[in-house]
């Protein structure tokens, strides 16, 4: 992408902050978006579908229409990869308890 050609693109997160529902109304060019994991499998659909019309625009020779497809499906795969990152990290996050008053007030210093 040329500079000049980006600072003619509107920013594809701009309206989609305040919106509820799947990435296909939400939009999965926006970074801001935080995916949640139970929208994987939907998420594998979109990104398959993606595939597919990718071949079709290609082999009807949509070059523009192309473009677009092959940034969302980069979405698609970035959202998937921070799926699978957020499950990874929460699987391996160690509980280290509540203290207790006595552990907290030992802590206090005299004055």
């Amino acid at each position: 992408m040329t500079a000049d050609r980006t600072a003619q693109e509107p920013n594809p997160c701009s309206e989609l902050h305040n919106l509820r529902g799947s990435f296909s109304q939400r939009g999965l060019r926006c970074a801001m978006l935080r995916p949640d994991p139970a929208e994987r499998p939907r998420l594998i659909e979109i990104r398959d579908n993606l595939i597919d019309r990718i071949a079709e625009a290609k082999r009807e020779g949509w070059l523009g229409e192309v473009e677009g497809l092959e940034t969302s499906l980069a979405g698609a795969n970035d959202k998937i990869v921070q799926m699978d990152a957020a499950t990874a990290r929460a699987a391996s996050a160690v509980d280290l308890g509540m203290p207790t008053f006595n552990q907290i007030v030992g802590r206090a210093t005299d004055t």
